[in-house]
């Protein structure tokens, strides 16, 4: 059987694909902006405008010769500390967080004073010491974007699938069959 005789059943599994990563990107959008609290108790609010787990969200579609197929999804390197959490132990590397620091729109304040302070080398690589300290000593929690969004997507797909694979399946026998009655 080839590619082009399975062309239901491949709309149907990117239609659901793009289901997947459209519902995980409204839920991490959600979950951005959302208040949410640290173990410490200290509140803070994510606004950012940069998505870039979310913007990384991307499927893949294999189709086989064979009839069968293959779907896997891949994001960004960070997607597996947004998705399944880290437990508190040992502190990440401060370079990864002041990387992450320079690109978002997190302000930075002074310790004893509480004032906003300008974002210089010092400043970007002490509040990433500290966060990095937090990470260690709390852990993050795991939000489960992904999973939730499969899930919601999957209850609905069975029949879909199941109809597009036989209507795919049907005109192939008829297909097949009358060129060889011939």
């Amino acid at each position: 059987m080839s590619k082009s005789k399975l062309i239901n059943t491949e709309r149907e599994f990117k239609i659901f694909a793009d289901k997947v990563i459209r519902k995980a990107q409204e839920i991490l959008a959600k979950r951005k902006n959302a208040k949410r609290r640290s173990k410490a108790g200290n509140g803070y609010v994510s606004n950012t405008k940069s998505k870039t787990l979310s913007d990384s969200l991307k499927y893949n579609l294999k189709m086989y010769g064979s009839g069968s197929l293959e779907l896997g999804f891949e994001a960004a390197d960070h997607f597996s500390y947004v998705e399944y959490g880290r437990k508190p132990g040992k502190q990440p590397p401060s370079g990864k967080i002041a990387a992450w620091i320079k690109i978002k729109p997190v302000k930075i304040r002074d310790y004893k004073t509480g004032q906003f302070i300008a974002k210089n080398k010092t400043s970007i690589n002490n509040a990433a010491y500290l966060i990095a300290r937090s990470i260690g000593q709390y852990g993050i929690e795991p939000t489960y974007f992904f999973r939730d969004a499969f899930k919601m997507s999957f209850k609905s797909i069975d029949k879909k699938i199941a109809k597009a694979y036989a209507s795919d399946m049907s005109k192939f026998l008829k297909t097949t069959l009358k060129d060889n009655i011939k």
